[in-house]
C-alpha cells in the first residue's frame, strides 16, 4: 500500500479547517448585536476600523458608527491586526 503525501498533508489541513470552523460557530454562537449594547451607553464611543481588514471589514465600523449617535470613526491604514504594530494605535483610559 502507497501513500500519496501530498494528498495526505491535502487531507489534514482539510480537517483542521473543519475543526477550526465548527470551533469558531461553537464560541460565536450567539448574534451579537453591537448597537443594541451600547444603546444605554452615555459616555463617549470611537470605533476604529482597519482600511484593509479582511477578517472584520471596515464597512462594519463604518455602519456601527452610523448607528450610535455622537460616535468618533477612526479608519487606519493597514489589515486586521497590523494596528498593533509599532505602536501606531495607543490603548488608553481617559
Amino acid at each position: 500500500m502507497s501513500f500519496d503525501i501530498d494528498m495526505t498533508h491535502k487531507l489534514i489541513a482539510a480537517s483542521f479547517l473543519i475543526a477550526s470552523v465548527t470551533l469558531v460557530r461553537l464560541i460565536l454562537k450567539d448574534n451579537w448585536d453591537n448597537v443594541a449594547a451600547l444603546s444605554n451607553f452615555k459616555g463617549p464611543v470611537e470605533i476604529i476600523g482597519a482600511e484593509n481588514d479582511t477578517v472584520i471589514p471596515v464597512r462594519h465600523a463604518k455602519a456601527l458608527a452610523a448607528a450610535i449617535p455622537g460616535s468618533k470613526l477612526s479608519i487606519i491604514d493597514g489589515g486586521h491586526n497590523d494596528w498593533s504594530y509599532e505602536s501606531r494605535v495607543k490603548i488608553r483610559n481617559p
